[in-house]
């Protein structure tokens, strides 16, 4: 669970500070999109946007601090579990070929 809330945290307070690197950007498109993008990116671009996304999550992480997340929150660190996701599996592919 502690890990959950340091991902919240962390996107969470990359998107209120205003923060609009590709990683933000793509917190706030949808799956497929992402699915997509991911595809058509090279395996240091993939590892990039994992590194992102990696502050993303540090930044949630303080601004959650050890409150509970709220349900905002909660959605961020969905949302960003699912975009790492997508950036994970598709860099394991291309690194397996």
């Amino acid at each position: 669970m502690r890990q959950i809330l340091a991902v919240a945290v962390l996107v969470f307070g990359i998107l209120l500070s205003g923060c609009d690197s590709g990683a933000t950007a793509d917190l706030k498109k949808p799956a497929d999109e992402v699915r997509k993008q991911a595809e058509g990116m090279s395996t240091a671009d993939l590892e990039k946007r994992i590194g992102e996304l990696e502050k993303v999550a540090e930044e949630l992480k303080k601004t959650i601090g050890s409150k509970e997340p709220t349900e905002a929150q909660m959605t961020e660190i969905s949302k960003l579990m699912e975009v790492t996701g997508i950036y994970a599996g598709e860099l394991l592919k291309k690194k397996l070929k």
